[in-house]
């Protein structure tokens, strides 16, 4: 582990070795209270302390009445408290020996004169006491490895490789259900809020010489060390891909920003060309964005942009294809070779052309073994799509039994669960028996768990629709361009 990355403030805060709330209370709805209860849910194996200034117990903690009366100096300090307070509050902290906080409140530059008055005070406490901070107006943020998560939101899912800096809290936590439905592997979640003294930048270079990070997110509504921003951002992309959302561009975004996180806001198409400039991937959604995540954490990088695509529905296939003359991508052509192969294992209602198309038929063992492992092994095949999953969805099988026999045993049930998932399995070897990328889509893939979890566990991305599947297929082309072009950069 570099010694950089160690003795940088956001490892400290994100690694501390005990932590004092004060904003948290024997309501549950409070945010502070939401925060310390998903400390202690996450595992967390630090010391943890309250301060509350009239309980004596808080949540079963027994609370201090101040700062002065703790029996340490906490490695970091993290605030809800009124807002006009949390100067004052720092000041104690940094009398005390504290040297690291996260400060929740709101109400400094995004509101009015007031409040930058305060955000100045803050900024004097800081610099005398060295305390460096995320916030204020800010939500936390999540350390899987450090079994740690100080956001107002529950998190139960997969450790990984995905970190993500965000100006917008409700983009850390309120994701974090949906993280866990994708099964995200969550590594580090950030949320800058205002930018007091950590901002992006800090972030880029922290993730940079994070040795568990393989792919970096970021929100943004402005960048207020463009210069700073560029130079560690290629430094970041050189070796880890970044996906961007920005929003501000538009006036009316522009104006939300401003009032959110006092952000001065770029004009979309500026934007745009700086973050292309920075070697950074711009998602167009949030949903885009998780998705990239995702595909860039489970999936290797393609050599090159020549994509077969596998498809047991004719509509949806050529839905993907059209995407794909939409994007950077190229159908591949087929060899003489690989399309003999092909017409033999293929039925007669089949297309040997590119989408592959086995159409309706009812052996799985041509779509789910024999067709991925002749794409799988094709020369002139860079990265695999695949479209309709369903033949494995247990859910849909039972369902059409029970129509047939109006009951069904138990029995013959978890053996058709048991067989598909078997199946499901065989064609994910198939699939990546050479090294290359796979996305797969299927319209009604979330109805059941049981082909989701088995892709998934696979490492295979799973997409509601075809469309999605190939613009996450372009992204991971893209930055393989992209990191060919910023090579030098590499630190």
């Amino acid at each position: 582990m570099s010694r950089s990355y160690t003795e940088s403030a956001l490892f400290r805060i994100l690694n501390p070795q005990s932590v004092c709330f004060m904003g948290a209370s024997n309501r549950i709805n409070s945010m502070g209270t939401m925060a310390l209860l998903n400390t202690l849910g996450s595992g967390y194996r630090g010391k943890v302390y309250v301060v509350h200034p009239k309980d004596r117990t808080v949540q079963g903690f027994s609370a201090y009445s101040s700062i002065a009366a703790l029996p340490e100096a906490p490695d970091l300090l993290i605030l809800v408290v009124p807002t006009v307070v949390v100067p004052q509050v720092l000041a104690e902290a940094g009398k005390r020996g504290t040297r690291r906080a996260v400060v929740i409140t709101a109400g400094y530059n995004e509101v009015d004169e007031a409040g930058k008055e305060l955000q100045k005070q803050i900024d004097e406490v800081v610099e005398e006491y060295r305390i460096r901070y995320l916030g204020p107006n800010c939500l936390g943020f999540v350390n899987r490895s450090h079994c740690i998560n100080t956001t107002t939101i529950p998190f139960d899912g997969r450790s990984g490789g995905i970190a993500f800096a965000s100006h917008s809290g409700s983009y850390v936590c309120q994701a974090l259900p949906y993280a866990e439905e994708m099964d995200l592997g969550i590594a580090e979640w950030i949320s800058l809020g205002n930018e007091g003294n950590l901002d992006v930048v800090d972030s880029l270079d922290y993730f940079r010489r994070h040795p568990g990070v393989r792919v970096v997110g970021l929100y943004l509504e402005g960048i207020r060390r463009p210069e700073a921003f560029r130079k560690a951002a290629l430094r970041l992309a050189a070796s880890k891909p970044v996906v961007a959302l920005y929003s501000g561009g538009t006036r009316e975004g522009a104006r939300s920003a401003a009032s959110h996180t006092g952000a001065v806001s770029t004009p979309g198409a500026v934007m745009a060309g700086f973050l292309r400039q920075c070697g950074i991937l711009q998602a167009e959604t949030s949903l885009q964005l998780l998705q990239w995540l995702n595909a860039f954490e489970r999936q290797p990088l393609p050599k090159g942009p020549r994509v077969a695509i596998l498809t047991n529905s004719g509509g949806p296939g050529t839905s993907m294809a059209d995407q794909v003359g939409k994007s950077e991508l190229v159908l591949a052509s087929f060899s003489g070779e690989v399309k003999e192969r092909l017409s033999k294992t293929l039925p007669r209602t089949g297309s040997a052309s590119n989408p592959v198309d086995l159409s309706f038929a009812s052996d799985l063992s041509v779509y789910g073994e024999k067709l991925p492992r002749i794409l799988a092994q094709a020369d002139e095949v860079d990265a695999i799509m695949v479209y309709g999953l369903a033949v494995y969805a247990s859910e849909l099988w039972k369902r059409m039994g029970r129509r047939a026999m109006k009951e069904i045993p138990l029995e013959t049930e978890e053996m058709v669960t048991d067989m598909l998932s078997a199946q499901a399995d065989t064609m994910i070897q198939a699939l990546t028996s050479s090294g290359k990328p796979v996305i797969a889509a299927n319209l009604d893939a979330r109805m059941d768990p049981g082909v989701r979890r088995v892709m998934v566990q696979g490492n295979i991305p799973v997409y509601t629709a075809p469309e999605e599947s190939v613009r996450a297929m372009e992204a991971l082309w893209r930055y393989t361009r992209i990191r060919e072009r910023i090579e030098d950069h590499r630190a």
